[in-house]
């Protein structure tokens, strides 16, 4: 058009993907991608579980959907199930080690996951001890316990139930932390105020208690010498 050249992309949705529980493990996947309704899926795949040490199949399976909207539920044969949306695992450099990104993308240095030295790993000295890179702790970078793998899915629960990007997740749980952070200090200023104000209290309760006491006690003590003196 008036000599100009024009490029046309071809937009393309992004999937959703949602896992439903309580399916048999005795139901294939191909059973269940043609047996479903309520909802048009192009996939379908089981998830996995731990049991004596080993990945085993789950009850559970992850659809993907070709919908606008997630489907709140899901039929095979006379059977309903509830559909809630998939977080996945939160995606970790094997390069650098900091999560929300890939090694094939990666500008950071090597980092070891046992280690945190800079070498690929499985190359640590002898008698190298576990310190996690992101946090410092004593343990690897993928253990699942470490606060920066906890930060991790949380941003992952933010990012995809809210639909946003990673860096908007990143913000918004940013703000929720500083949001709780400061409540909390707030309720414990409240707290110290209300413990000062009522020792303070109990102090003053404390002191007239005792003068009054002792008043109490020479009464009783004068009474009982007059008694003994008129016996």
């Amino acid at each position: 058009m008036l000599g100009q050249t024009v490029s046309c992309t071809i937009y393309k949705r992004a999937w959703l993907k949602g896992v439903t529980s309580g399916i048999p493990i005795e139901v294939s996947t191909d059973t269940i991608k043609s047996n479903i309704s309520g909802a048009k899926v192009t996939e379908a795949k089981r998830l996995k579980c731990v049991r004596n040490k080993e990945k085993v199949d789950s009850l559970s399976v992850v659809l993907q959907f070709d919908e606008e909207k997630m489907p709140e539920r899901v039929y095979i044969g006379y059977v309903s199930y509830l559909v809630r949306a998939y977080v996945p695992p939160p995606v970790r450099c094997f390069k650098c080690q900091k999560y929300g990104h890939v090694a094939a993308v990666c500008k950071g240095n090597q980092r070891c996951a046992r280690c945190s030295g800079n070498h690929e790993y499985g190359k640590c000295g002898q008698g190298t001890k576990q310190k996690c890179c992101n946090c410092g702790g004593e343990h690897s970078a993928g253990f699942g316990g470490c606060v920066a793998h906890k930060n991790a899915v949380k941003i992952q629960n933010v990012r995809i139930h809210e639909m946003s990007s990673y860096a908007e997740a990143i913000k918004k749980v940013k703000e929720t932390e500083e949001g709780q952070g400061n409540g909390l200090t707030v309720q414990m200023n409240q707290h110290n105020r209300s413990s000062q104000s009522q020792h303070k209290g109990n102090e003053d309760f404390f002191k007239v208690g005792k003068v009054e006491f002792m008043t109490f006690l020479a009464e009783v003590i004068n009474c009982a010498a007059q008694t003994v003196s008129r016996t």
